[in-house]
């Protein structure tokens, strides 16, 4: 079970021209209903943003690689970095700050990070409300 009440958002950074994160959409919804029917007592959010349709969200940071989580609880970072499109991966990148303490992750990564995870943790939230 989740050590915190705060919904951990997980969020994808991709572009719509991208085939590897195409294909990765799939993964990414079939990962959140299984993590959801696994663990219903944990507060999580899935959230997918274009960044290029989204790019006033990023600030100043950069995304290169394909596709790109960022993980955030309460506006502060968790995660955040390109990673491998494997659902193995993903469930285990939530599956561990679900069960991290809030505070474990979020003050080794730079003020703008913080920032940034605040307004795409934002951003999300208004998109998934409409």
């Amino acid at each position: 079970m989740s050590v915190a009440t705060k919904p951990l958002w997980v969020v994808c950074l991709c572009a719509a021209w991208c085939r590897t994160c195409d294909a990765y959409r799939t993964t990414f919804a079939d990962v959140e209903r299984r993590l959801a029917a696994a663990r219903p007592a944990d507060a999580m959010r899935f959230a997918w943003l274009d960044i290029e349709d989204e790019s006033n969200l990023l600030g100043n940071i950069d995304i290169i690689d394909f596709p790109t989580l960022m993980l955030a609880r309460d506006g502060q970072p968790q995660f955040f970095g390109a990673v491998l499109p494997h659902a193995q991966t993903l469930e285990r990148l939530v599956s561990r700050a679900l069960d991290s303490p809030p505070s474990a992750a979020s003050t080794t990564w730079p003020a703008d990070l913080h920032v940034v995870a605040a307004s795409l943790v934002q951003g999300a939230a208004l998109r998934s409300s409409v």
